[in-house]
């Protein structure tokens, strides 16, 4: 990422990873938004995923921040989830 992002509305995944082998660096920036009852970053069935480097912003918006179902071999560092959750 190049930059703060934000979004507003009913998203059900405001990132969604559905392919192998991605790498999301936030690059010390935030992702955040308002109005959500979906997850921020959604990631399902895949494998080799890399998050790091950023903040999830905007406690109780999302539903779990972070929602990995059947995902694997994959590394998760250096993340701030300001009132987020991890669920996998």
């Amino acid at each position: 990422m190049e930059k703060d992002v934000s979004f507003q509305g009913n998203v059900p995944g405001m990132i969604t990873i559905r392919s192998n082998d991605v790498v999301l660096d936030r690059g010390g920036y935030t992702v955040s938004g308002s109005g959500f009852t979906g997850e921020c970053v959604v990631a399902t069935g895949v494998q080799n995923v890399v998050l790091r480097n950023g903040t999830l912003r905007n406690a109780g918006k999302f539903g779990g921040g972070i929602d990995l179902e059947g995902v694997s071999n994959s590394i998760f560092e250096n993340l701030s989830l300001d009132g987020q959750q991890l669920r996998s």
